[in-house]
């Protein structure tokens, strides 16, 4: 909606940036759903949720999210054992 709009006043500065934003979302989406599809969604939230996500740092988060999803997931089992 913001590069539409920036579109009518025909204002590119606003264009590119809107549209870099965009693609940094998306980016950013893909490989959440990459590692929900290889991980599960619970290690997929448990990285959204860590806020020292960043560009330099995924590897070590997706490593941190991983293991604290697979605890989570062992707690669960052990939970629902009779």
């Amino acid at each position: 909606n913001e590069a539409m709009d920036a579109l009518d006043k025909n204002d590119t500065a606003t264009i590119k940036e809107s549209l870099e934003k965009g693609k940094k979302f998306l980016k950013k989406r893909l490989k959440v759903i990459r590692l929900a599809d290889r991980e599960g969604w619970l290690t997929a939230m448990e990285f959204l949720t860590d806020e020292l996500a960043s560009e330099s740092e995924d590897e070590k988060c997706i490593s941190k999210a991983i293991k604290s999803a697979h605890t989570k997931k062992e707690k669960m089992r052990k939970k629902n054992l009779p």
